[in-house]
């Protein structure tokens, strides 16, 4: 290769190089949502509970956007250090009595630092200063946990629309039709019930019931050979005796047997 074309490769890699360290800042800072060679500040803050707040998350100030979350490390079990990236010219208008409030935006539920506060009497924040957040009492978790609700209920809502969008208008017109057929077989079958058989079912059902009661009365109260099987022991030893002496005496077995046999026939 001739030194004129080592050099013109050379060449072209170098620039070949820059262009790929170009287009590696301008997605960079697309991503960040930052306009270029804008200048940035930094400023820190300290919580117990990081929320489910994301690196890149916004940060805003009156409702504008003034800058991410830069990053999210702990120092301590129950401190975590978020420092936030903010663009200088907005830098003037946090004062140091102003604050931070994370709260829930769009209907995901993303997070995002709120910058609230702030008196015109108060100094500007400056780079490398901490600005406090605000630690949420009982009522405000409560307020936080039915935003989270609203916007679970929003998204179950939007997707039941959908569901419901892509129903047939005839398919619920015959659904309903079925429904009204039902209800009237239904009816009809109740109608023909007969008032006053399930009440002469009712009265034989109690007679019945009564019989039984009187029967058991009968045999709790005696005598009678069930009460005796009930209540009396010897009766019972007898009775296992006999049977048990049938086993063992064969005569007793053959009268038994035939017994037995001439019931058949009968």
């Amino acid at each position: 290769m001739r030194p004129e074309d080592k050099q013109n490769v050379f060449i072209s890699g170098i620039f070949l190089c820059f262009l790929f360290i170009l287009c590696g800042i301008i997605i960079s800072m697309l991503g960040k949502d930052q306009a270029f060679f804008e200048g940035q500040s930094a400023i820190k803050t300290y919580v117990k509970n990081a929320q489910n707040l994301k690196i890149g998350a916004a940060v805003q100030l009156k409702g504008i956007r003034v800058g991410t979350l830069e990053s999210i490390e702990f120092i301590e079990l129950n401190k975590i250090e978020l420092i936030l990236k903010i663009k200088s010219k907005y830098l003037n208008w946090i004062r140091k009595d102003s604050y931070i409030e994370v709260k829930t935006q769009g209907v995901l539920g993303d997070k995002l630092l709120e910058i609230l506060g702030g008196t015109t009497d108060s100094v500007a924040m400056n780079d490398g200063d901490i600005i406090e957040t605000l630690d949420q009492n009982s009522f405000d978790k409560l307020l936080n946990r039915g935003e989270d609700i609203m916007v679970t209920a929003d998204r179950l809502l939007k997707k039941l629309d959908i569901i419901f969008s892509n129903v047939d208008e005839q398919t619920v017109a015959i659904s309903f039709k079925n429904l009204e057929k039902s209800l009237e077989t239904l009816n009809n079958t109740v109608k023909q019930l007969n008032v006053k058989n399930l009440n002469k079912s009712f009265a034989n059902m109690e007679k019945v019931s009564k019989h039984l009661e009187f029967m058991g009365a009968r045999i709790n109260e005696g005598p009678g050979t069930l009460h005796s099987l009930i209540y009396d022991r010897t009766v019972y030893d007898d009775l296992q005796t006999l049977l048990g002496g049938a086993k063992r005496n064969k005569v007793l077995k053959y009268f038994l047997r035939e017994s037995i046999k001439k019931a058949e026939n009968n």
